[in-house]
């Protein structure tokens, strides 16, 4: 049985918390505030431009043909880079 505590501590996560997504495609463009990946491949691949923060995670180089993972979340219409990571070694 939930104690109201409890309770409360559930809802304000359910309300508050962004729900984290995940995908997986290759970089089309890098700039200093945003990335695009391609998802998919043929008829089903689509672009999807990513907001980079100074909090973003970061494992590997980031360049133009590299496959990356990437974790975001929603923010309005924006998608909010959590975390990325290819790959790739980065460059001393």
């Amino acid at each position: 049985m939930l104690t109201p505590a409890s309770l409360m501590l559930t809802m304000l996560l359910a309300a508050g918390a962004p729900q984290v997504h995940s995908v997986r495609g290759v970089v089309r463009t890098v700039s200093a505030s945003s990335v695009t990946l391609t998802v998919g491949s043929g008829s089903h691949a689509r672009q999807m431009t990513f907001v980079v923060t100074p909090a973003t995670e970061r494992e590997g180089r980031l360049e133009v043909g590299a496959t990356a993972s990437v974790r975001y979340e929603v923010h309005g219409r924006r998608l909010v880079m959590t975390a990325v990571s290819t790959g790739n070694e980065p460059r001393p």
